[in-house]
C-alpha cells in the first residue's frame, strides 16, 4: 500500500531481502494506490539500495488484492515463486532453505507448517502449528513452481481476502505439494496497527493453533539460534506458550 504508515515496513522487508544467502533471486515491489509523496518514498528507498534485482511496479487504478498478486507473477522472470509480504521478517535462510526442498524430484510447491507469531507491542512471539488447518501451510510462506499453473482469483469476496487460500487449493490439487516442518524461525507473522487481516486474527491464531510451553522448550536450542538471525528491537521478549511463558529469548 502506497502510504506512510507501511514505509518501515518495506525498507526492513528489503534489506531482509538482500540478507538473504539465495543468490538467484528477484524482488516485485507491487505498490497499491495510496498518495504520490507515500510513493515516491518507496521509489527512493528502492533505488537507494542500488539493486538490480528489485523492480517497482505501480498499476494504475484500484485492484484487488488478487489481481495484484497475479500482477507480481507476471512481473518475475524467476521459474520459482514466492510470497513475500512487506509487513513480516524473513530468516535469511527461508530463500536457500525452500529452494531446496522445491527442487526434489516431484515437487510443485512448499510451504511452512509452523511459523512465529510476534506481537510488538506486549514483546510476546508464539509458536503456531497450522497442520491442523484445512491448508495445513501459512499462505504467506507458500514457494512454487510457474510450471504449475496457478493463479489468484481477481474478482469476487476471495479476490479480496482469501485470495492465498484459492491459490493454495490449486496448488494442493496439482499434487507435490511439499511440508516444511520444524523451521518455524524461517518466517516471522507480525502483528501490528495495521494488518490487513486486523489484529483479532492473529489472536485467533494464536488461542488455536499455538504449542505448549513444554514444547516450546524441548525445542529452546534450535529455536534460539532460529531467531538469532532477526531483529525484535530492544527489550525483553517472552516466548510463550498456550499454557504460559517459556523462556526469554533477549533482553
Amino acid at each position: 500500500m502506497g502510504v506512510p504508515e507501511r514505509l518501515g515496513h518495506l525498507k526492513r522487508s528489503l534489506r531482509e531481502f538482500a540478507a538473504q544467502t539465495y543468490a538467484l533471486r528477484e524482488m516485485i515491489v507491487v505498490v497499491d494506490g495510496g498518495c504520490e509523496t507515500a510513493r515516491a518514498a518507496i521509489r527512493g528507498a528502492v533505488a537507494a539500495l542500488s539493486r538490480t534485482d528489485i523492480k517497482v511496479v505501480e498499476p494504475a487504478g484500484k485492484q484487488t488484492l488478487g489481481a495484484l498478486r497475479n500482477l507480481a507473477v507476471r512481473e518475475a522472470r524467476g521459474q520459482l515463486l514466492c510470497t513475500w509480504d512487506d509487513d513480516d521478517f524473513y530468516h535469511p535462510e527461508r530463500l536457500e532453505r525452500q529452494v531446496q526442498a522445491l527442487l526434489q524430484p516431484g515437487v510443485n510447491a512448499t510451504a511452512l507448517t509452523e511459523v512465529i507469531q510476534f506481537f510488538p507491542a506486549e514483546r510476546r512471539i508464539y509458536l503456531t502449528n497450522w497442520m491442523a488447518t484445512p491448508m495445513r501451510v501459512v499462505a504467506g510462506t507458500v514457494m512454487w513452481r510457474r510450471t504449475a499453473l496457478v493463479d489468484y482469483p481477481e474478482d469476487g469476496e476471495a479476490a479480496k481476502s482469501g485470495e492465498d487460500m484459492v491459490m493454495l487449493s490449486q496448488l494442493h490439487a496439482r499434487g507435490g505439494f511439499h511440508l516444511m516442518d520444524g523451521l518455524a524461525y524461517l518466517y516471522v507473522y507480525v502483528c501490528h496497527s495495521v494488518n490487513i487481516t486486523g489484529q483479532a486474527h492473529h489472536r485467533m491464531l494464536v488461542e488455536k493453533l499455538s504449542i505448549s510451553k513444554g514444547m516450546i522448550r524441548r525445542r529452546e536450542a534450535d529455536l534460539r539460534a532460529g531467531l538469532s538471525a532477526h531483529d525484535f528491537g530492544a527489550g525483553e521478549l517472552v516466548f510463550e506458550g498456550n499454557n504460559g511463558p517459556a523462556f526469554i529469548v533477549q533482553t
